[in-house]
């Protein structure tokens, strides 16, 4: 299995797999994006002589979520060791600051004395500028640090005493690193090490027969060196509890409307659907973008748009406002918005050249970020909203889908969801139709006549064009102006978003169609005909349209479906988690 759990403050982001252990530090918002690429952190034990790392294969691992906050837990247990470990995880809601709370248990019933290592390792600049690692005395703490951050490392028992050993040095080109040096329960003491640097530290304990111990573990970061070390002065015995507490306070207030929408939800989807909510907040950087590529930390914008959708749908408003702003501070000057941006606002890497004279693009992404900022002013109903945006974001986005048409009257050939092919698509139309149709209403508000003739002119050229084009000779919605296939994305465009009659004879065509060559045995829908790979998105989709025709048991069977996937460890995106969001929010509705 291959299971991450994130927990995050906005800023600070950490990654943990299903051993507890930390395969990803980063800072959306810094260059570059990651800092522990390419290894791991360990947690070690050392007891009668043996010293086993939790990773080993010999420790059982249970994750434990706490549904009131994005606070981890992972129990691990060796029992050939006889030692149990509580792991609980947080990130400090109002400083850069990860804390880890692990709950020693002897389970054997004589006096052990046990020692726990934490190594850490971190690659700040890249793998070809050299980083810092020092020990620093006055601290008891190790300080990593290259050109762009810094990283200082401590902790103390549950008596206050400070780590008792530690060992710098350097890891890669056939170095293991420092936990190699724990392997005979004795650290070496050096203090400095230049280069691809990683570092571990001993706690000791004297653990009485079937009674346990706890030791406290934290990393603060800043971009500046005296920052990190400052953050770290503020962390005592007291303020581990506090900020583990302040956690918990905070997230049960954020998620307050999603619990009182869960109580409308079946029981068994309830803690699904609060996972899912808290986990789309903590994909939001300080920015206002949000991560939906977490391999390369960057923002799709129209997969962020689809992400904030339930929570405007939930009533929240922060959220959505800091995305927006980040979109308006990131558009082209052609008005459109690219497919990939780092958090900072850097646009992404691209494998796609220029065409139609523009930057590569999915013109869908511009045309569902201003679809999703209508329904965020049609829920809000504040005028501050139009008179921030309307000229800056909404205007410019507009204008762009109007010009960015073809001969046909349908949107110029721009890439497809996989961001692999060029094409005219139904979905691309369907959602650039709605979208335009909602600029004008906004338009209106904002007594621009003009602007919204124009747009719902060309809205209702486009639509009268894909009754033209966007149908096959056998009744069914096709994939694109160019592609005969049915698809779901074409489905979803025509349903969400009004492009067809959902009446229409085609839809129910191409519905058949959909179910006979994609749908699996297990009730989900797949990518392709071979039915291998699940398609999540286009599954849920589905459940979405049947839902709309009342359907019910289907959806369900859909939506428990991804969830078992979930359980099984499969690694999902935002993406997908928003849209069992969006899913179970549909539920609640009478059809």
């Amino acid at each position: 299995m291959n299971k991450r759990y994130t927990i995050s403050n906005g800023a600070l982001r950490v990654q943990l797999d299903e051993h507890g252990l930390v395969r990803d530090l980063f800072v959306p918002s810094a260059r570059p994006a990651s800092f522990t690429p390419q290894t791991k952190h360990r947690l070690g034990v050392r007891v009668d002589g043996v010293t086993s790392w939790v990773d080993d294969g010999l420790w059982s691992a249970k994750t434990r979520r706490n549904h009131n906050a994005p606070v981890n837990g992972t129990v691990l247990v060796n029992e050939a060791i006889g030692i149990l470990l509580e792991l609980e995880d947080v990130v400090a809601p109002h400083a850069d600051i990860f804390m880890r709370n692990v709950h020693v248990v002897n389970l054997r019933d004589n006096q052990r004395r046990v020692s726990i290592f934490f190594h850490q390792a971190y690659v700040i600049d890249s793998p070809l500028l050299p980083d810092t690692a020092q020990y620093i005395p006055k601290e008891a703490a190790i300080l990593h640090y290259g050109s762009r951050r810094a990283f200082v490392v401590t902790g103390m028992t549950d008596i206050g005493s400070p780590p008792d050993q530690h060992s710098v040095g350097l890891f890669g080109d056939g170095l293991d690193g420092t936990w190699r040096d724990a392997e005979d329960g004795e650290l070496s003491g050096s203090d400095v090490a230049c280069g691809r640097v990683d570092s571990t530290l001993r706690f000791s304990l004297t653990i009485g027969g079937l009674s346990s111990r706890r030791v406290y573990y934290w990393v603060s970061t800043s971009v500046v060196v005296r920052e990190a070390v400052e953050l770290r002065r503020t962390i005592t015995l007291q303020s581990v509890f506090k900020q583990t507490e302040q956690t918990v306070i905070w997230w049960r207030k954020w998620l307050t409307p999603a619990f009182r929408l869960s109580e409308r939800l079946q029981p068994r989807y309830r803690q699904d659907f609060i996972h899912d909510v808290s986990n789309i907040r903590l994909q939001q950087d300080q920015t206002g973008a949000i991560i939906t590529d977490r391999q390369t930390a960057y923002c799709n914008p129209r997969d962020a748009a689809y992400a904030l959708w339930p929570l405007i749908r939930l009533g929240y408003y922060d959220e959505p406002l800091r995305f927006f702003s980040f979109c308006r501070s990131i558009l082209d000057e052609n008005g459109c918005l690219l497919s990939r941006y780092a958090a900072d606002g850097s646009i992404g890497a691209s494998a796609h050249a220029y065409h139609h004279d523009k930057p590569p693009v999915q013109s869908d992404g511009t045309a569902i970020v201003l679809f999703v900022f209508s329904q965020f002013y049609a829920l809000t109903k504040q005028k501050e909203l139009l008179d921030d945006f309307y000229e800056l974001l909404i205007k410019p986005m507009a204008k762009f889908l109007t010009e960015f048409v073809d001969e046909d009257g349908l949107p110029l050939s721009s890439y497809d969801f996989a961001d692999k092919q060029l094409g005219v698509y139904t979905y691309t139309t369907a959602v650039t139709v709605a979208a335009l149709t909602a600029g004008a209403d906004i338009a209106e508000v904002m007594n621009d006549q003009e602007m919204a003739v124009s747009w719902r002119t060309v809205a209702e050229e486009m639509r009268t064009a894909a009754e033209d084009h966007m149908h096959s000779e056998r009744g069914t919605i096709r994939h694109g102006k160019d592609d005969d296939h049915v698809s779901i994305a074409s489905l979803f465009g025509v349903f969400m978003f009004g492009l067809f009659d959902p009446e229409e004879d085609t839809v129910e065509q191409t519905i058949g169609e959909i179910e006979r060559e994609f749908r699996r045995e297990d009730g989900l829908f797949a990518c392709k005909r071979d039915k291998k790979d699940i398609d999540y998105v286009g599954s849920l989709w589905m459940a979405q349209y049947y839902i709309e025709v009342n359907r019910r048991d289907d959806a369900y069977r859909v939506v428990q479906g991804i969830i078992d996937e979930r359980t099984e460890g499969t690694s999902q995106t935002t993406w997908v988690c928003e849209e069992i969001v969006s899913t179970l929010l549909d539920t609640t509705y009478p059809t």
